[in-house]
């Protein structure tokens, strides 16, 4: 009885835990989708991009493999209503997600050199809030987040099966 106790509470934990962290991704997601739909209607003031570089971050995996992933660091400068901000989101939303195609990732840089004039978007309620490319550029947190939930689901299926497998087994 008491191990049926044990895999109900575990089961129902780990569902919890997997499915809300889903759930919370994709409703960050959604957040930063609407952000981005409102971003197409923010003012635009022009600014100068002061840096742009690759970030290059590595990890270890247990077997000693480095594995190298990069992301682009752009920072630029701009004013509203007279007030300097400098901003380095590219894009609305998420922070950028780092990736192994150092290629693709250079290709951005390139749009960007320092001294080039670009146009930024910025929050009119918060113009420290801006980017250079008003839209959404990564689904990362959707599609993380089903993934989450269909981890919890999984976890939810085998515990239900495996507890009614052990009392369908214990019962005379």
């Amino acid at each position: 009885m008491a191990s049926w106790i044990f895999g109900v509470v575990c089961t129902g934990v780990l569902f919890l835990i997997f499915a809300g962290i889903g759930v919370w991704l994709i409703l960050r997601y959604q957040k930063n989708k609407e952000k981005a739909r409102q971003s197409l209607n923010w003012p635009r003031t022009s600014g100068r991009v002061i840096e742009a570089r690759i970030a290059e971050h590595e990890s270890e995996d247990e077997d000693g493999h480095v594995t190298s992933t990069y992301s682009p660091v752009v920072r630029y400068e701009y004013q509203v209503n007279g007030v300097a901000y400098t901003g380095n989101q590219l894009s609305v939303g998420s922070s950028v997600i780092a990736i192994s195609d150092r290629k693709k990732v250079q290709q951005t840089i390139n749009q960007y050199p320092p001294g080039k004039l670009v146009m930024v978007y910025y929050n009119p309620q918060n113009p420290a809030e801006a980017a250079l490319e008003p839209r959404l550029t990564s689904k990362a947190e959707l599609i993380l987040g089903i993934i989450m939930i269909g981890v919890g689901l999984s976890i939810l299926c085998l515990g239900v099966g495996g507890i009614l497998i052990n009392w369908l087994s214990n019962t005379p």
